[in-house]
C-alpha cells in the first residue's frame, strides 16, 4: 500500500519527543507564547506539507491554535524541527507582521 504522504512517527517517538519538549518547557517555566505568535506559527505549519492538519509529521507533535497544555506551537521553548520557527526565549524581539 502506497501513500503520497509519509505517516505519524511511531508512538515511542512521539513520547520521547513530548517529553524531551515538556522537559525544554518545565525549564522555561512553563512559558507560553503570545496569542498572535501561537497564530503566527500556525499559520506557518498550516502551509507546511508536514502539517496534517492537528498534528506535525516531523515530530508527531500536535500543533493547534489552541493555548493548550499540549499544543506545541503555545510553548515558548519550542522550535519546529524543520526550522520554519524558532524557539523565543525573553531576548527574543517580538514578531512582526
Amino acid at each position: 500500500m502506497s501513500t503520497d504522504t509519509p505517516p505519524l512517527p511511531s508512538f515511542v517517538t512521539r513520547l520521547k519527543h513530548f517529553f524531551s519538549a515538556l522537559t525544554q518547557h518545565a525549564a522555561d517555566g512553563f512559558e507560553k507564547v503570545s496569542e498572535e505568535q501561537l497564530q503566527e506559527r500556525l499559520s506557518i505549519c498550516q502551509q507546511c506539507p508536514s502539517f496534517t492538519g492537528t498534528h506535525c509529521r516531523e515530530c508527531g507533535c500536535s500543533c493547534s491554535g489552541n493555548n493548550t497544555f499540549l499544543n506545541k506551537l503555545a510553548w515558548r521553548s519550542e522550535a519546529c524541527p524543520l526550522a520554519k520557527w524558532p524557539a523565543l526565549t525573553e531576548e527574543t524581539p517580538p514578531a512582526t507582521t
